[in-house]
């Protein structure tokens, strides 16, 4: 549906950004005036002005204030690998970027503002547009006032949204002169408008305009008092009058949505929301009830189907529970729900359902952070920091490692128990993986003396698979460090203790064993010993490390000794590692393909390959990856003559000589040495000193950006892949044409489920999906699309 009556706003917002000297502009009005929708348009509309374009970052899911530089990074795709203030990663990362940047619903963390005062500061071309409800009051920032519609805009938009649940709905002169009553006492607001035509199957205009009126009382005020607070009371008058019409048990159900951040299932809402006053039985009836009342809106397609809250009908349910008295004792249900959901993950994460799981922490992330925060703030640390080391892998393979360690930091000291180790084995290892751990011998010798304490501790007082874990953790430090003969000690020791039960962990140090194998050169290491990580991966379910296993028999079996063999074994290995999510370990493989595309004589495939592994890897916070195709590319630029490009790349390189020695393949940091010597060479002493001089300026972000960059003018960018095609209503199910045409004739999903011999729950599960197939918001609008494209038999 286009944004109605928003023309002149969208050019007016969109000249402000582009012009504004500040870079900082705040779209501010109440609840419910369309702030969002604007700020998307406007940026949409300017982004092509821009070498970057426009990004979104919708922060609503946030509470605390810390978390929204990493939320902003993890909706760029930007891992803060650098082991330094979050912030300063930030700006380091956007500095050269070319820009809009979006942050939507920022009023409920405004004490990050000062941290949008300094990215605007220190990125020259980055613009910031902020919704909000109230500015920032930064320097730099203009503030862009959003009034209610125009009357004919609002008028139309109230037909609209009549038509969409009632077609037979139009506007003759009669109905006019109502609808723009209706409009006036909703002071124009979107929201309130969209919300009150949605009845108009149930109410004719007049008895519409009256009931809004009666419900009005003290929240709607003098139609023409457009002031910020007054058009805030119509929004809550409207999603009120909506709220009195509910069935008690949807009213209950409401006000416990209100604890949900970003979105849920029947399963989640039945866990938090349901007790004595809100039986299981009633929910089904009373989520679809919402549903059709447009309170609640279906989620993107999924399975099973997911519901969220808009950001006004959410703060309203948080009222109500408030009133109620109940917000403590949901807040609880809701924490103690995501705790079990956690513990869960812990198995989850380090088993055959590995990627099941990272997409689902990927789904709740914002309401996992939610019951971490409450956890602490109830003064249970414990439990805080066992859900946060639960989801220890996912901080890890998603490149979160910053917010990883803010979950895990209060650990209390030297005498550790179990829950305490756990936290502070996890804490060590996210930060090990970062830059500056890396780059620095005596960091990484504290984080390995840690990782021992951690080990010592948990063979002491933990279970089995905590001291693995720790041995995994150790071994992994160790053999960034280069102590290769102290990792093998390490690994030797856990495959000792590694029972028939623990298959899946023997499968990790295989792996791991084998590639301090390689590491160390060992001349007994052959087919035999990769071919016994790949049978225990496979046995254990261990999809992931059968991935990378086999990426080493590409590489070390006499089966692949010709690069175009080994090419072909790695990109097969790459497509199992895409199939599975497998984003550390495919990071890897694309380094290595490059090198093996290289040895094929195929260069832009290789320049290409290796631009894939930076931009991947920076997105997860793989340094050692991204490091090994900064190398790559130094080395590739050179031999394509870009020779001052490549000296400034090698300045960089340099810094993590001894990382790349233990982790690129054998042969390979030589062949570089040899053709950065003949660069040189080339250059001449001064000229290669000064770009040596230049590069030694670069941070490591800049580096790989400018590797990036380096990359696309060495292969033109193909073009980009078409979006996917969006769902038809020719691609509705014989069941779910079966349960429309039951809908159509008004029957609750009870009674549909007795119609059709199915659950209430099955039924729900249809609905969802048909509302996202179909692109409406309830019953009512899926009847009337249904009527429109021909898909009942009437």
């Amino acid at each position: 549906m286009p944004l109605r009556g928003r023309d002149a706003d969208i050019d007016a917002l969109g000249r402000l950004v582009l012009s504004h000297p500040g870079r900082i502009v705040t779209v501010t009005g109440a609840g419910g005036i369309g702030k969002t929708c604007l700020a998307v348009a406007a940026a949409t509309a300017i982004a092509g002005r821009f070498k970057d374009g426009a990004a979104f970052a919708p922060l609503s899911g946030l509470r605390d204030p810390a978390m929204m530089v990493d939320e902003v990074a993890r909706c760029l795709g930007i891992a803060l690998i650098r082991d330094t203030e979050p912030l300063n990663r930030l700006c380091e990362a956007l500095r050269h970027r070319d820009m809009v940047l979006v942050l939507d619903n920022f009023e409920q963390i405004i004490e990050a503002a000062s941290a949008v005062a300094t990215l605007a500061d220190s990125c020259p071309n980055l613009r910031v547009l902020v919704t909000s409800r109230r500015g920032l009051h930064v320097p730099g920032e203009w503030q862009y006032v959003v009034a209610g519609l125009e009357p004919e805009a609002a008028a139309q938009l109230f037909a609209d949204r009549a038509q969409a649940v009632k077609p037979d709905f139009a506007m003759d002169a009669s109905t006019r002169r109502m609808v723009d009553a209706i409009c006036a006492r909703l002071q124009h607001l979107p929201l309130a408008i969209e919300l009150a035509a949605a009845r108009i199957p149930l109410l004719p205009p007049a008895t519409l305009h009256s009931r809004i009126a009666d419900a009005g009382g003290v929240h709607l005020l003098a139609d023409h008092d457009q002031s910020a607070a007054n058009r805030q009371r119509s929004v809550v008058a409207a999603v009120e009058w909506s709220h009195d019409l509910l069935s008690k048990p949807a009213r209950t159900l409401l006000r416990r949505l209100g604890v949900f951040s970003a979105g849920f299932d029947l399963v989640d809402a039945e866990a938090v929301c349901v007790d004595a006053d809100l039986q299981p039985a009633e929910l089904f009836d009373a989520l679809s009830e919402l549903v059709d009342m447009h309170l609640v809106d279906p989620a993107p397609p999924a399975d099973p189907p997911r519901f969220a809250l808009s950001y006004p009908v959410r703060s309203y349910a948080a009222e109500q529970l408030a009133q109620a008295a109940e917000t403590e004792p949901f807040q609880q249900a809701h924490a103690e729900h995501y705790l079990q959901e956690m513990r869960a993950a812990a198995k989850g994460l380090e088993g055959p359902e590995e990627h099941r799981w990272t997409e689902r922490i990927d789904r709740d992330i914002a309401e996992l952070r939610i019951a971490l925060g409450w956890l602490r703030s109830a003064g249970r640390v414990d439990d805080a920091l066992l859900g946060a080391s639960a989801l220890g892998p996912y901080w890890l393979n998603r490149g979160l490692n910053s917010e990883g360690r803010r979950h895990l930091e209060p650990v209390r000291g030297a005498a550790l128990d179990a829950t305490e180790a756990r936290a502070a084995g996890w804490r060590i290892r996210l930060a090990v993986d970062g830059v500056d751990a890396v780059a620095r011998a005596d960091t990484l010798d504290h984080a390995i003396d840690e990782l021992e304490a951690v080990q010592a501790a948990m063979d002491c007082c933990g279970e089995l698979t905590d001291w693995l874990r720790a041995c995994e953790h150790l071994s992994y430090g160790l053999r960034l460090r280069g102590r290769v003969d102290e990792a093998q000690r390490v690994c030797a020791a856990a495959l000792a203790r590694c029972s028939d039960t623990e298959i899946w962990w023997r499968a990790e140090f295989l792996h791991r064993d084998a590639l301090l194998a390689i590491q160390s050169g060992d001349p007994t290491f052959g087919d035999d010993e990769v071919l016994a990580v790949v049978d225990a991966a496979q046995r254990s379910g261990n999809q992931r490390i059968q991935a990378r296993a086999l990426q080493i028999y590409a590489l070390v079996s006499e089966r692949f000794s010709g690069p175009q063999a080994r090419r072909d074994a790695l990109m097969e290995v790459r497509s199992i590692s895409e199939r599975i999510g497998d984003r550390r370990g495919l990071s890897t493989t694309l380094a290595l393909l490059a090198v093996a595309s290289g040895e094929c004589g195929d260069d832009r495939a290789e320049v290409r390959l290796f631009g894939e592994t930076i931009a991947l890897a920076r997105d997860i916070g793989y340094w050692t990856a991204a490091a090994l195709a900064l190398m790559g590319i130094a080395e590739a630029a050179a031999r394509h003559g870009h020779h001052r490009a490549a000296m400034r790349l090698h300045s960089v390189v340099q810094r993590h000589q001894e990382l790349l020695r233990g982790q690129a393949m054998p042969g390979h940091v030589d062949a570089y040495a040899a053709t950065i010597a003949r660069t040189e060479a080339a250059l001449g002493v001064t000229a290669a000193d000064e770009s040596l001089a230049r590069g030694a300026a670069l941070s490591d972000t800049d580096a790989l950006n400018e590797a990036l960059r380096l990359a696309q003018t060495i292969v033109a960018p193909e073009p980009p892949k078409p979006p996917p095609s969006r769902a038809t209503p020719q691609q509705l199910t014989a069941r779910e044409r079966e349960v429309l045409a039951q809908i159509a004739t008004g029957r609750t999903n009870e009674e549909i489920g007795r119609a059709l011999h199915l659950s209430p729950k099955t039924v729900m599960h249809h609905c969802g999906h048909i509302y996202q197939k179909l692109g409406v918001r309830g019953r009512a609008e899926a009847v009337a699309h249904a009527v429109t494209h021909g898909l009942l038999d009437l």
